[in-house]
């Protein structure tokens, strides 16, 4: 509600009195006040995800009815029509739901991650030939980038503005491949920080960006995301071609 807003949005001025160098009071105040920025901090998503990294598969998959990855799984299948890729990279793997699911489609999986919890929930499944903790645009940066599939389910949503992200996996790949991943989806243009604290894309964003950086949109779908406040929120999952 309105109130809770207010409340909330005192409480971080006040965060942010005592601690002015706090990105991740910054980074809630403006979701609270509708502000536009590019991307959430890594003290605001390491902390948080190191926090859930326990228990984040049953809460997600049993509270929450998350099922991107079974989704994005379908997409990519229709595609590859049996095919086998050589490998993949997991961008913001998290504790592996994802991986989970890509696996048997390559024969090579890499999975970075922000959160230490999560890449120790994700080893224990021994899904993964190689973990890595970093920030995805620091490793697509730094390292030499050869794969055929980039994924990157439900981590889009602490990012704003995908333009570099887009284009350090067009630019910085070896060989050309597909790019799957997930947004909160929504149907007016661009994008927006939500309330939340998270950011929502529309389509038409995607395909401007496709458009700007020579990505063909292959598949794309709109699939129940995850309950909040009793309410579906809505996901688009996309495969792209580059």
């Amino acid at each position: 509600s309105r109130g809770d807003i207010n409340g909330a949005t005192e409480n971080f001025v006040k965060a942010l009195d005592l601690d002015p160098s706090c990105s991740s009071s910054k980074h809630m105040l403006a979701a609270m006040r509708g502000e536009l920025t590019s991307k959430a901090p890594r003290e605001y998503v390491e902390p948080l995800f190191d926090r859930f990294a326990y228990d984040f598969d049953d809460h997600l998959t049993e509270n929450l009815d998350y099922a991107i990855p079974q989704v994005f799984a379908d997409l990519i299948s229709r595609e590859l029509k049996g095919a086998l890729l050589e490998s993949a990279l997991d961008l913001g793997c998290g504790t592996g739901l994802s991986g989970e699911f890509i696996r048997e489609r390559c024969n090579f999986l890499a999975g970075i991650d922000v959160s230490r919890g999560m890449l120790e929930q994700a080893r224990k499944k021994m899904i993964y030939d190689q973990l890595s903790h970093a920030d995805m645009f620091e490793y697509l940066k730094q390292k030499e980038l050869d794969f055929d599939l980039f994924i990157c389910l439900d981590a889009l949503v602490y990012i704003g503005d995908l333009y570099d992200l887009f284009e350090l996996v067009k630019t910085k790949n070896k060989r050309s491949g597909y790019f799957g991943f997930s947004t909160e989806h929504r149907e007016e243009s661009g994008f927006r920080l939500e309330e939340s604290g998270r950011y929502s894309h529309s389509k038409a964003y995607v395909e401007e960006l496709c458009e700007m950086l020579g990505f063909d949109l292959i598949q794309f779908t709109v699939a129940p995301l995850r309950k909040e406040k009793q309410e579906t929120l809505n996901g688009g999952v996309y495969l792209l071609r580059f």
